[in-house]
Parts: C-alpha cells; sequence; structure tokens
C-alpha cells in the first residue's frame, strides 16, 4: 500500500492511527509511505509493522508535480 500525505500528523494517523494501516493489513503485507515525515516517525512505523510481521518503507517524494513536468522522457 502507498501512501502520500500533507505531513507527519496525518501520516502518524494513517499508518498508526487506530483504524490506521497497520491494524488493516494482514502480515508480509508492504506499506510505503511518499511522504515528507520525520525520521523518529518512520522508525516507529517500521518498528510496529514489523511486530506485526509487515514491512514498512519510508521513501519520500521530494519534489513538485511542476518539476517533474520538466523532466524530458528518458534522463
Amino acid at each position: 500500500m502507498l501512501s502520500s500525505l500533507p505531513g507527519p500528523k496525518q501520516v502518524d494517523e494513517v499508518a498508526l492511527g487506530s483504524d490506521g494501516v497497520v491494524n488493516g493489513l494482514g502480515s508480509d503485507a508492504i506499506y510505503a509511505d511518499l511522504s515528507t515525515s520525520s525520521v523518529s516517525l518512520a522508525r516507529r512505523i517500521y518498528d510496529e509493522f514489523k511486530a506485526k510481521g509487515m514491512h514498512a518503507l519510508d521513501a519520500p517524494v521530494s519534489r513538485r508535480p511542476t518539476s517533474a513536468s520538466r523532466i524530458s522522457p528518458g534522463a
């Protein structure tokens, strides 16, 4: 599952909240967060997912859509 959210507060709620991803996915599931967040939150997400047999990846997207539109194909 992928998520891309405005900030750490939203990432925490979506990933680890009572109705969060960590409580809805099965073992061996993969969760990748594309948001810009904090290192401490990324580590906590990783630890909580690992404890339930799941995988978590912090993979922030660092550019805006306008930057992507300026990249030439094949770059």
